[in-house]
């Protein structure tokens, strides 16, 4: 299990998808402002929380955990 979040939750994000120029240069925008001093903390908290709740609710990691993954 710690396997499989390491390399799915774990890592950085390399390549940014995006459809159109626009999105491109909103997803800058909201990287710029979710590391900025002031967000960087209470971002970091929330995606913290969704990731557990994610974890904890998904059926997924619940078959994986059962066999031993």
């Amino acid at each position: 299990m710690f396997s499989i979040q390491q390399r799915f939750l774990g890592t950085n994000l390399r390549i940014l998808p995006v459809h159109n120029n626009a999105d491109a240069v909103k997803l800058m925008l909201t990287i710029a402002k979710v590391t900025s001093k002031p967000h960087n903390e209470s971002v970091r908290e929330r995606l913290l929380q969704a990731k557990t709740h994610i974890v904890e609710n998904s059926p997924v990691w619940k078959t994986l955990d059962e066999i031993k993954l």
